[in-house]
């Protein structure tokens, strides 16, 4: 990781980072100033990543009390067993975000959670058992919680502090788009397939293929992360949560 990503990622205007925004034609430039920071190799490496991480959660969210249901015969209590086990686990692990990227830098962390988020996907809906797939909830818990405060620190460390604003909102705005796309196009996934394979085998293509892009995505995109950066990283307390 760069000594300090503030300093480090470059400024996009000639003022340090501060670009003028009054009037249409500053409102333009400073568009394309994020924009220029968002093309960036590394920077749109991460935001890849980060819808990636949205479609495994919203996967997850929308379609484990079909998988409750119909892959393991499971009640409704059963899917409320594991949602509140699931939101607990988030809960604990992102406030521990700061201090794994502390310890460990990103690019390890990035890894470790797309793996966890596309090997507790496929848990879920193939594993054996609840149990198998109440492991692979745990999983996916602990990816969701490293990654939402892993994912703000770095795209807030990514740019000075005027254009930080414009590469958020891109940020949340994939992040948004991921969490509205995945339920409609997975089901239309679910839909065409169940006819044939029946719902249970439906569900397990769709979401288990759902996990092995998720984690293969996020993977490639956190090596891109790592072999664009200037240094092999170790991130300072600026770029820390």
């Amino acid at each position: 990781e760069p000594a300090d990503l503030h300093t480090n990622d470059a400024r996009m205007d000639g003022n340090g980072g501060e670009p003028s925004t009054g009037g249409d034609g500053g409102r333009l430039r400073y568009t394309k100033q994020v924009l220029k920071a968002a093309l960036r190799r590394r920077v749109a490496a991460i935001l890849v990543a980060r819808a990636f991480y949205s479609v495994a959660m919203f996967a997850f969210l929308t379609y484990i009390s079909l998988v409750v249901a119909n892959i393991f015969d499971g009640s409704p209590r059963l899917t409320a067993l594991l949602i509140s086990s699931w939101a607990g686990i988030y809960s604990i692990v992102s406030t521990q975000a700061g201090r794994v990227t502390g310890r460990w830098g990103y690019t390890g962390p990035l890894i470790v959670l797309h793996a966890g988020l596309g090997i507790g996907l496929i848990l879920t809906v193939v594993g054996p058992s609840i149990y198998v797939a109440g492991l692979g909830v745990v999983c996916i818990a602990v990816g969701v919680g490293t990654g939402g405060a892993l994912y703000r620190s770095l795209v807030t460390g990514f740019a000075s502090k005027r254009l930080r604003a414009g590469l958020v909102s891109i940020s949340e705005v994939l992040g948004r788009v991921g969490a509205s796309v995945t339920p409609v196009v997975l089901g239309l996934g679910i839909s065409v397939l169940e006819p044939d394979l029946g719902i249970a085998l439906a569900l397990q293509y769709v979401l288990g293929g759902t996990g092995l892009v998720t984690m293969v995505v996020g993977i490639g995109c956190a090596v891109v992360y790592w072999l664009d950066s200037p240094s092999n990283e170790r991130p300072t307390a600026s770029s820390q949560m």
